[in-house]
């Protein structure tokens, strides 16, 4: 499905990553970017993370699309940090040999974006980037009825994994019985701060804003 027809100018394809306001990155352009980067990597693999944004799930619908019409394999880590999709993709153990982060960081509601890095966790280039827009350019939007397909997809849950090679970098028995604060601003970082606990058990740790919410009623995290 390509054409060179479409006069695209896009504003969200930045020097190592993808970010825009919800305007502009739809499902819709998230699935030609999923194909795109299928084109040009052609991974076997692809982890897929995303934050709680609202947009979050819609855009990891249509960019999983994409990425299954490119040929790749995909499996869903679900509500996680940027870090894990990482260690999905540098850790032997999965085999996934690319990552793709939904997320737009510290930016406003009405944006979203795309942090994405190739086998052994290593960050898309700006001449990636560039390259990936060019190709996005020439691929004709999806139709209703490609977007509205039912998604079948892996999942994937690396909380305890990523939980256990923290306590491989920072041995429990080298912590002391601290006190700890922790606002994760209603971001992703809530569940699995309640999980270190039970790595951590001397920690004595005070979590505020752990209720994970796209609405970010605090702020963006």
């Amino acid at each position: 499905m390509t054409t060179s027809t479409h006069d695209n100018t896009f504003h969200c394809f930045k020097t190592y990553d993808i970010r825009g306001q919800l305007s502009e990155l739809t499902p819709a352009l998230a699935y030609r970017i999923g194909l795109a980067f299928c084109q040009r990597f052609r991974p076997k693999k692809v982890a897929v993370g995303r934050d709680p944004r609202l947009s979050g799930p819609p855009l990891v619908k249509g960019l999983t699309l994409g990425l299954q019409a490119g040929g790749a394999e995909v499996t869903h880590l679900g509500l996680c940090g940027t870090e894990v999709v990482y260690f999905s993709c540098f850790s032997p153990k999965y085999e996934f040999d690319a990552g793709i982060m939904v997320t737009a960081s510290h930016n406003p509601m009405d944006y979203n974006g795309m942090k994405m890095v190739g086998p052994n966790a290593v960050p898309c280039s700006g001449e990636d980037v560039r390259a990936l827009e060019e190709m996005v350019k020439q691929i004709a939007p999806p139709s209703a009825e490609i977007l509205d397909a039912a998604l079948e997809v892996k999942e994937m849950d690396l909380s305890e994994d990523y939980l256990s090679h923290l306590c491989d970098m920072v041995k429990p028995e080298s912590v002391g019985r601290w006190k700890v604060l922790c606002d994760s601003g209603n971001g992703a970082a809530g569940p699995w701060v309640e999980k270190l606990r039970t790595h951590y058990p001397q920690l004595t740790i005070e979590l505020v804003n752990g209720e994970p919410d796209g609405s970010f009623p605090r702020g963006v995290p």
